[in-house]
């Protein structure tokens, strides 16, 4: 649970602007999937998963991250606008202070957190994807104790 906080802690980016790059906004997400790289079957395997609110405070330069009870957390990040209009599908793509990779994916309403990179190998090791995000507010911040109905 601590590096699941950790990893989304350090990586986020925005949702929910079709402008190219994050606003100011609330978003909440309810349910959390961790995968790490299997090098022997070449991909991501599952590796936990469940209910959790997860609160996230979007700014233009940063975001700030509550996971559950844990947090807050503050992250300085940096929008990559060429890898975002490069995709063929509607996405942002940011890269944290320390270099991890926070995908925003407007279709599937997740964003996808990656972390520890291995040069040997060229991609990241872990993954951590939030789902079922939502919009909350452009102004008010979030409380992780209000039910709210989606």
């Amino acid at each position: 649970m601590k590096k699941l906080i950790l990893v989304v802690g350090i990586v986020l980016g925005s949702i929910m602007s079709m402008s190219g790059q994050v606003e100011k906004c609330e978003i909440l997400g309810r349910y959390y999937k961790t995968y790490s790289w299997n090098n022997g079957e070449e991909t991501y395997l599952k590796t936990g998963s469940g209910w959790q609110d997860i609160n996230f405070t979007i700014r233009r330069d940063y975001y700030i991250v509550t996971f559950g009870d844990k947090g807050p957390v503050k992250v300085w990040w940096n929008f990559d606008k060429s890898m975002s209009e490069s995709s063929s599908t509607p996405v942002e793509i940011y890269f944290t202070k320390d270099g991890r990779k926070v995908i925003f994916k407007y279709e599937d309403q997740s964003i996808t957190f990656f972390d520890e990179w291995d040069v040997d190998l060229g991609r990241y090791l872990n993954a951590t994807v939030i789902e079922k995000t939502s919009k909350v507010t452009d102004t008010e911040p979030v409380k992780t104790n209000i039910e709210r109905p989606f």
